[in-house]
This record gives C-alpha cells, sequence and structure tokens, in this order.
C-alpha cells in the first residue's frame, strides 16, 4: 500500500486482527476516473451537503456532486475506519472466507436465515454457490438483499405477483410494475 495509507490500515489491522486488507491496482488515471464520474446525471449529492460539494441544482432534494465531492468520497484513505472501510470492500469471491457457515452466520435474525422458498436448501447456501459461480463475494450477495428487501415481504419476492407468477425480484431490477 501507498505510504498515506499505512498508518491507518496498521491501526484497523491493530484493532481488527483478523481482517484482509488487498491493494488493487486498477491501472486508471485518477484524474480521468473524476472527470469519468463528473459527467452530467452521473452522481447527484444531498442538497444539505456543504455548498462546495454541489455543482448546480439537479432536483428531489439533490444537487450534481462537485469534483471536489467525487473525489473525496473515491478517495479510500478518507474512510480508513471500522465502519466505513467496508464500502471499498473486494468483492470478488474468496474461498479462505467465502463459507456457507459464514453466509449463514451473516443472515442470522434476518428473513433469510432459513429455507428458500420453493428449494431444498438454505438462503446461505444459494448465496454461497451463486457467488462461487459468479465469483462474487456472497457477503455481498446477502447484504445487498437484505438492504433491499428488509423484512422481506415484499410480494416481489413472493413469486405470486400478478403477471410475474414464477419471479422472484430480490434485487428490485426493473421495478416499474
Amino acid at each position: 500500500f501507498p505510504e498515506s495509507y499505512q498508518e491507518d490500515l496498521m491501526k484497523l489491522k491493530e484493532e481488527h486482527p483478523k481482517w484482509i486488507f488487498v491493494r488493487q491496482d486498477v491501472n486508471l488515471k485518477w484524474k480521468k476516473v473524476i472527470a469519468g464520474e463528473s459527467a452530467e446525471d452521473k452522481n447527484v449529492i444531498s442538497n444539505s451537503k456543504a455548498d462546495a460539494y454541489k455543482d448546480g441544482y439537479w432536483g428531489q432534494g439533490y444537487s450534481y456532486a462537485s469534483d471536489e465531492a467525487i473525489e473525496y468520497y473515491m478517495d479510500p484513505r478518507n474512510f480508513l475506519d471500522d465502519t466505513r472501510v467496508f464500502q471499498f470492500e473486494q468483492l470478488t469471491f474468496n474461498h479462505s472466507y467465502h463459507t456457507t457457515g459464514a453466509v449463514q452466520l451473516m443472515l442470522k435474525g434476518t428473513f433469510m436465515q432459513g429455507e428458500l422458498p420453493g428449494e431444498d436448501m438454505k438462503y446461505a447456501e444459494a448465496f454461497y454457490k451463486v457467488g462461487e459461480a459468479l465469483k462474487v463475494s456472497p457477503f455481498h450477495l446477502a447484504s445487498r438483499v437484505y438492504q433491499e428487501q428488509n423484512p422481506g415481504t415484499s410480494p416481489l419476492i413472493s413469486g405470486t405477483y400478478k403477471g410475474y407468477e414464477g419471479y422472484y425480484n430480490y434485487f428490485n431490477i426493473g421495478n416499474d410494475f
């Protein structure tokens, strides 16, 4: 890791010795990334944020994000604490810590702690299998479904929604019906 990351990462590692930090080189130029993210309608920010983070009114309580806001939120060094660092979590599958048991622990106390409706497996097993097959973190998949569907009572995930029988839309994709 670059020197500008090391002090804060070492603090996190001391507090959480089992956490694994992996440097990921994306081979992109910072200024080009910021310019791409600054394209109109690509990033908006709440009007409650400081004026320096806004670059013109977008609508419905939001403004276009300024380059300064985009740079701030895309720089992991601004979020190296034990809560916000997870927005930079590596989302690829890793056999060393992605296990069905670990996914089951994540799902404890949620509507997904038990059996997957209509299947002979638990939600944890399904997230694990899908994550492994697609090389995506099953933790990420499970947490996104929880974010979209908590408490799990939406008719969109019932498989019985009129006109869409047999479909289970856990991610609210194309939710215009």
